[in-house]
């Protein structure tokens, strides 16, 4: 129909993978621990970077990178200065990993489709004191699943940014989690001004061609710094606000209160 479409993807990268190092920095990690990034997209290749700084060796899933290597954006990112990849099949990573992040889209067909990518079989197959940390989706893992082996073992230290039917999510995992946040890794200052700035772009890109635009204002963003909230702090913000709204009732209004002090910076930070 002629409509032009422009998005903002990965803007809120750095954000997100700020996030996961600073819950890693929080559990206290040692660097011997083996990680697994699933999804090497924006935000995969953030973390991955992020954690091999601290020393930390990292494989990752992603058989659509692996078959046709990283993104074009995602290069222009790291200004084609990308970490190395060094793949692996998901249940081989699953075996041996000691930490397990999720970075993929939520998908329900194609070739790798990644509705309930971890499923009840591999959610049982993780060894015990596995740290699982999910800012992807909440659909890509089986919650209910999930619940069930904490409920029973409590052997694992799961990190949940997302959920399924969010604002609706399920209130007893959250308390469960070691810890958990309403959908809050992405939401900082610099991600919404990103955000905003590559949209503008777009925009005077299509209707003023011949003007000269910031085209390569996000070349190398990838290795610029930011900061995050701490998840701990997070956690218990979340669950008072949560156990303080009736059963029943909507979490809408606890969601949109904590990302506005998330963008208004309101928290304590953890310095990385």
């Amino acid at each position: 129909a002629g409509i032009v479409v422009a998005d903002a993807a990965g803007c809120n990268a750095n954000a997100v993978a700020a996030y996961v190092e600073a819950a890693v920095q929080e559990l206290s990690m040692p660097r011997s621990v083996r990680v697994l990034v699933i999804g090497a997209g924006h935000v995969g290749t953030r973390v991955l970077h992020r954690l091999r700084q601290r020393g930390m060796p990292c494989r990752v899933v992603d058989p659509l990178v692996e078959g046709r290597g990283p993104a074009p954006a995602v290069r222009r990112d790291f200004n084609d200065q990308l970490p190395e990849l060094a793949f692996t099949s998901l249940d081989a990573g699953l075996e041996t990993a000691d930490l397990v992040s999720l970075h993929v889209p939520f998908t329900v067909d194609g070739r790798y489709p990644t509705r309930q990518l971890l499923d009840a079989r591999r959610l049982e197959g993780l060894a015990p004191g596995t740290v699982l940390i999910n800012t992807a989706r909440g659909e890509v893992l089986d919650e209910v699943a999930l619940k069930q082996r904490l409920r029973r073992q409590g052997d694992l230290r799961v990190v949940l940014d997302v959920f399924r039917n969010e604002p609706e999510v399920d209130r007893e995992l959250v308390h469960l989690a070691r810890m958990a946040t309403p959908h809050i890794a992405g939401y900082s200052r610099a991600a919404k001004q990103a955000a905003t700035a590559a949209v503008r772009e777009a925009f005077v890109r299509h209707f003023h061609p011949d003007r000269e635009v910031a085209g390569e204002s996000r070349r190398g963003v990838a290795l610029h710094p930011e900061a995050a909230p701490s998840p701990e702090a997070l956690t218990q913000r979340f669950r008072d606000a949560v156990s303080a709204v009736p059963e029943g009732a909507s979490l809408a209004s606890v969601f949109d209160a904590l990302r506005r002090e998330r963008l208004a910076d309101r928290f304590s930070g953890v310095h990385l």
